[in-house]
């Protein structure tokens, strides 16, 4: 029998159930993976069958239920994703007036409690190592005292709009339906940012519209430096459409990611180098 996009569907709306599932579990709320369970049931059959609301409800059910359900009954003191936890802490400085750039993070307690086997001595404590992207983005949350978790709810939605701008139905079951992407996300790491803006980018431009493509690339850019890897897939894309129209994409990306790092960059240029670009690409005991 020939594979179909249908079994992967089937395939990945499974196991993402019984993934969800066993994180609910270990989180210690089994009495909520009837609701997961039941809601994947639903939407599955839908989703195989082509219906319009089975994709969205299986991503829904899978994804943005367990999201929600973490996180309105997480213990304030629960460990979570130690870049959660730096970018938090860099948000609260930055809404005090200090640069979050340049900064030995070991003063904030949540991160002094953060340990795991591999890593007793945690080098992400003296750097914020991400662009200025995701503490913008939780810079409203911080302002009202939450924590920047609560991004993941509307970045999963933005995921899966990604996704489908830039391969339709594929696209969402490959990326937004995916198992890697659900542990991902459910333990809080954030690749899920600069992929929604990269995936989003990727389907402006298959639809010829290259500035707004350029600024969602330079959006994923400044959210994670892993979006690099997107930067040949959106230029080969631009260039398709002309070399006025990559100009116009490449403009538009430069334009937001110096509009967003120059700031920081002015204000702590050593600092802000050396957490964003020499510990991710330097060599030594300093780097990662």
């Amino acid at each position: 029998m020939r594979p179909r996009l249908e079994h992967l569907l089937l395939a990945f709306g499974l196991v993402d159930a019984v993934l969800a599932s066993g994180v609910l579990l270990a989180a210690g709320r089994p009495w909520l993976i009837p609701l997961v369970v039941l809601g994947a049931a639903a939407a599955l059959p839908a989703a195989v069958r082509g219906r319009r609301w089975g994709l969205p409800l299986l991503v829904a059910a899978c994804f943005l239920l367990p999201q929600l359900l973490l996180l309105l009954l997480r213990a304030p003191d629960a460990p979570v994703q130690d870049g959660l936890l730096i970018t938090d802490a860099a948000a609260t400085r930055l809404l005090h007036g200090q640069s979050p750039y340049g900064h030995d993070y070991i003063d904030d307690p949540a991160l002094r409690a953060f340990w795991i086997t591999e890593l007793p001595v945690n080098p992400l404590l003296a750097h914020y190592v991400y662009p200025p992207g995701m503490i913008l983005l939780s810079l409203p949350l911080r302002l009202v005292g939450l924590s920047g978790a609560w991004l993941w709810l509307p970045g999963l939605i933005g995921l899966a709009g990604g996704a489908w701008l830039a391969a339709g139905r594929a696209g969402v079951v490959a990326v937004a339906l995916s198992p890697l992407i659900l542990l991902d996300s459910l333990y809080l790491f954030n690749d899920l940012f600069f992929l929604a803006a990269g995936l989003a980018a990727a389907g402006l431009l298959v639809r010829g519209r290259p500035l707004e493509a350029g600024l969602l690339a330079g959006a994923s850019l400044l959210l994670k430096q892993l979006a690099l890897v997107l930067l040949p897939a959106l230029a080969l894309l631009a260039w398709r459409l002309g070399p006025r129209s990559a100009l116009v994409c490449a403009a538009a990306a430069a334009a937001l990611v110096a509009a967003a790092t120059l700031p920081f960059l002015v204000w702590q240029p050593a600092g802000f180098l050396a957490d964003t670009a020499a510990y991710f690409y330097g060599s030594g005991v300093e780097s990662f």
